[in-house]
């Protein structure tokens, strides 16, 4: 059984629980909400610490994610600033493993600021 209680049949210091019993067996699973685009590329040059991504595809890294988002960062990229905010519909994606049915698992990465235009 499985039922919804609003306020208008409990009164206003009342609870109501809801049990619920089922053979199936049930799992968890989290989605971020994001799909896989067909842009691809390999980070090739990285800072020291890998917190900056300086070039993808051997082009500035700034250029080829400007692209990837149909320019949509165009001036916030052209004036050096803070991206985060528009930037949050366009994350990075790496797939750090594949799962036993073979799917890629993404870890994502959001872009905070782009330099060196």
């Amino acid at each position: 059984y499985c039922g919804i209680v609003g306020p208008s049949v409990l009164g206003l210091r009342q609870i109501g629980i809801t049990l619920v019993w089922t053979p199936l067996q049930l799992f968890f699973t989290m989605n971020s909400g994001y799909f896989p685009s067909s842009w691809s590329g390999i980070a090739t040059k990285v800072s020291a610490g890998g917190y900056r991504l300086a070039e993808i595809d051997g082009a500035p890294a700034a250029d080829v994610y400007n692209r990837w988002t149909g320019y949509a960062l165009g001036k916030e990229i052209d004036d050096a600033t803070d991206v985060e905010a528009a930037a949050t519909k366009y994350v990075l994606g790496k797939v750090p493993y594949y799962d036993e049915e073979g799917s890629p698992n993404f870890l994502l990465l959001q872009a905070k600021r782009i330099e060196g235009m």
